[in-house]
């Protein structure tokens, strides 16, 4: 039998007991359920910062990459002048080449201010090639000439490529080579196709060579008509003044040959000739290119 004191502590404590504080099951289920939402949402943010953040560096990775690709390839091309100069160096001495192209720009400027007749021809011949025995052309074999002019010609045939692909150079342009024009490999072009016809119009005048004579000339006059093709669809005028010394170096040792030599080449490229007077040339071009017309 409970007392009053026992009776009135038991009403006490029945009256004060909050049933709201004793979570139903399905209360909890729908806690548990909102709180594991609200954790799936937090992970959810924080996987696509990482995955931005992953994304950022990947393109900075990238970018870097292709500036590094950029300048592999900026190497690549000044190396490649560099060989090329080394080759027509180690043949023909150093500088050589150069006081060639000055000599043959001082004749077409000479023949500006002299008159038409025989009398050039004879000016033309009088100036003798700048032969020296400093360089190491003399001892080479003609397997060996041969192979650097193999290289050279797949080096300007490599340069050629590039510089007809304008889309190329412009997607390297815009990817970030630095330049104030569109990356170009001119140099390189005229460089390398200059120094293989030294080569072959040297071995071509060459009495020791005189039994690969005919392969020699083949070799000569198909390379001749494959610039001058490729000179009269050139789009650029900058690309043709590029070419302006690589002309006047094949016309003037064209105009050196004896009669039955040069009658051999003019009939073959006659026409071609015939199709660059209508471009806008060079005085110096011009001269060399009259004179080389009338004497056919």
């Amino acid at each position: 039998m409970l007392t009053i004191n026992e009776t009135t502590i038991l009403n006490h404590t029945n009256s004060s007991f909050d049933q709201t504080a004793v979570e139903s099951p399905s209360s909890q289920h729908n806690r548990m359920t909102r709180a594991g939402s609200s954790s799936s949402v937090n992970s959810a943010t924080s996987d696509q910062q990482e995955s931005n953040s992953n994304n950022r560096y990947n393109e900075r990775t990238k970018t870097n990459s292709d500036l590094f690709q950029l300048q592999i390839l900026s190497i690549k091309c000044i190396v490649q002048i560099e060989l090329i100069q080394t080759i027509d160096n180690i043949i023909f001495y150093p500088s050589t080449s150069k006081k060639e192209d000055l000599q043959y720009i001082s004749i077409a400027h000479a023949l500006a201010s002299t008159s038409i007749g025989q009398e050039n021809l004879t000016y033309i011949n009088h100036f003798d090639d700048l032969h020296n025995d400093l360089g190491m052309y003399a001892y080479m074999s003609f397997d060996q000439l041969i192979l650097l002019v193999d290289c050279l010609i797949e080096s300007h045939m490599f340069a050629r490529t590039f510089n007809s692909n304008n889309e190329q150079r412009n997607l390297l342009w815009k990817a970030g080579y630095r330049g104030k024009a569109k990356p170009n490999l001119l140099t390189q072009e005229t460089n390398s196709i200059a120094c293989a016809f030294r080569i072959l119009f040297r071995l071509y005048s060459d009495q020791k060579h005189i039994n690969s004579n005919d392969l020699l000339k083949r070799r000569i006059l198909k390379l001749i008509r494959d610039c001058f093709e490729y000179y009269l669809s050139l789009q650029s005028e900058n690309h043709r003044d590029a070419w302006t010394s690589v002309l006047i170096l094949l016309l003037t040792k064209l105009l050196k040959l004896n009669e039955e030599q040069f009658k051999y080449y003019s009939i073959e490229i006659y026409l071609l000739i015939s199709e660059i007077v209508v471009f806008d040339l060079k005085p110096e071009l011009r001269y060399i290119l009259r004179e080389f017309l009338l004497r056919i």
